[in-house]
């Protein structure tokens, strides 16, 4: 399938389809894409930024100023900050309250 012509997104669909492929989970927080997933690649697990943030919190304990940095810089380089229903949100602005 050409998930590029779905899509739109280069990186989105080499996601998809990798994933697809080898039966991986699916790490993105685009909007379309999830859509997509949900309906044509249901079987498939979809996690993300924050989920993989947290975990690496949460296993390797950074110090507080490290985490902050680094959601600083999710934040800011990668614009992106979580929708208002994810259910990690208030983890997100509690890091940011925190420190």
């Amino acid at each position: 399938m050409n998930y590029a012509a779905i899509l739109g997104d280069d990186g989105e669909s080499a996601t998809c389809a990798i994933a697809f492929h080898r039966g991986w989970v699916v790490a993105t927080d685009d909007r379309g894409a999830m859509r997509f997933i949900r309906r044509e690649l249901p079987h498939l697990e979809i996690i993300s930024t924050l989920e993989i943030v947290k975990h690496w919190a949460d296993k390797k304990c950074p110090e507080p100023s490290k985490l902050q940095d680094v959601l600083q810089k999710i934040k800011v380089k990668a614009r992106y900050s979580p929708d208002r229903n994810h259910p990690l949100q208030g983890w997100w602005e509690a890091a940011f309250i925190e420190f």
